[in-house]
């Protein structure tokens, strides 16, 4: 997942935490996080690794999905709040990343059980 990088004068910095940075400012990347990187790898979106790659995969996954997902945002833009198109691509994988890993616990537990 989050490769730790060393930038100068700042230790231990994560895909996770740059991407979250550049969402929550610019909102041009998803963030890298462990569900959205779940949600992309259950489609084969993405590379899984925060790079120009994975950046060219998920904008091409949008030019390919763009009615839909601007259906999207024409909605939440309803209620007045006006995401970028990044936003809507990491609240759609995280979401489906979050719901698998549901999943998981409840089959662990499952298994626990019987």
């Amino acid at each position: 997942m989050g490769k730790i990088k060393n930038i100068e004068g700042v230790h231990n910095v994560t895909d996770t935490l740059i991407t979250k940075i550049m969402m929550g400012t610019f909102g041009c990347v998803p963030a890298y996080d462990r569900f959205f990187f779940d949600g992309t790898k259950k489609f084969g979106i993405a590379t899984g690794t925060f790079n120009e790659k994975s950046i060219t995969d998920i904008s091409r996954f949008y030019i390919k999905n763009e009615d839909k997902l601007e259906e999207c945002r024409t909605e939440i833009s309803k209620y007045g709040i006006e995401y970028p198109q990044m936003k809507i691509v990491d609240m759609c994988f995280w979401q489906i990343g979050y719901d698998l890993s549901l999943k998981t616990v409840i089959t662990n537990k499952i298994t626990l059980i019987m």
